[in-house]
C-alpha cells in the first residue's frame, strides 16, 4: 500500500541519513538496541525517536553498564512537529507515486503539475527533516539537558551534525580548547595534585562533565598550564 507506515520510516531515515556527515560524531540511527553504540570515548550523535529510551541507551552497553556516557549525545524529534512532518512526507510520496504510474492517464498539464509539486517537495526536504529533530538530550548529573535547536535558517545548507556540534561548541557544552585556569580551578582547588588519566577519565566518563573532542585538548591545557607556572607536572 502506497504511503504506509513503513513507507513513511524508510523515507524519513533516508532523509536523515542525507541530512548527516561523520565529520563530528560518529553517528547512530534509530539504533535498536544499547549494545549496537560503541563503548569508546569518541562522541557520538545518537539519533533516536523516542527520548523515554535515551536513559536505557545512556546507562547500558548490552549486558553491562556503560562506561563512557558523557560521549553520548542524543537528538529526538519535537512532537510538535510529527503530524506536519508526516503529511509533507505523505504528499511527496504520493507526487512521486503518480510521476512513475505511466497507467495513470493525466493530461501533459497535470504531469507538468506533478513534477513541480516534486520539485518543490525536494527543495523543502532539508528543512523538514531539520524542523522535527531538533531536540538534543545531553547527558547531565540530574539526567538530561535538553537543548532545542528551534525553527532552522530558512536556505541554510548546514547538515544537522554540524549545527548540533556547533551550537553545543558555542554553549560550551563541547570544547576544542581548555584554559589552563579553569582546568586548575576545576581539578586543583582543593587538592595538591590529581592524575591527569584521572581527569580524562572524568571527561568521558561522568555525566555533565564538559566533554572534550579529543584528548590532546587536555594535553594542550596542562602544556599552557605548566608554561604558566599555575601548576606542576610530575612525570
Amino acid at each position: 500500500k502506497m504511503g504506509s507506515i513503513e513507507d513513511l520510516k524508510l523515507e524519513e531515515k533516508n532523509l536523515l541519513t542525507k541530512s548527516l556527515t561523520k565529520e563530528y560524531f560518529d553517528i547512530y540511527i534509530w539504533p535498536g538496541n544499547p549494545k549496537d553504540i560503541s563503548d569508546t570515548t569518541r562522541l557520538k550523535l545518537v539519533i533516536q525517536t523516542n527520548h523515554k529510551r535515551c536513559k536505557e541507551f545512556l546507562e547500558n552497553c548490552g549486558e553491562r553498564p556503560r562506561v563512557y556516557r558523557n560521549t553520548l549525545i542524543f537528538l529526538c524529534p519535537s512532537e510538535s512537529e510529527r503530524i506536519s512532518f508526516d503529511n509533507f512526507l505523505k504528499k511527496k510520496l504520493a507526487w512521486h507515486f503518480i510521476e512513475k504510474d505511466k497507467t495513470l492517464s493525466i493530461t501533459d498539464e497535470q504531469r507538468k503539475e506533478v513534477r513541480e509539486k516534486i520539485k518543490k517537495a525536494e527543495a523543502e526536504v532539508k528543512e523538514r527533516i531539520r524542523s522535527l529533530y531538533r531536540l538534543i538530550l545531553l547527558p547531565s548529573k540530574e539526567g538530561f539537558k535538553e537543548i532545542d535547536l528551534g525553527i532552522p535558517t530558512y536556505g541554510a545548507d548546514v547538515t544537522i551534525d554540524k549545527e548540533v556540534y556547533e551550537r553545543l561548541r558555542g554553549d560550551g557544552e563541547i570544547l576544542e580548547k581548555l584554559s589552563a585556569l579553569s582546568l586548575k580551578e576545576k581539578y586543583l582547588k582543593d587538592r595538591d595534585y590529581v592524575k591527569t588519566k584521572n581527569i580524562l577519565e572524568s571527561f568521558y566518563k561522568t555525566s555533565g562533565e564538559v566533554r572534550v573532542i579529543r584528548d590532546e585538548v587536555l594535553k594542550d591545557s596542562i602544556k599552557e598550564g605548566v608554561r604558566q607556572g599555575l601548576f606542576g607536572l610530575e612525570v
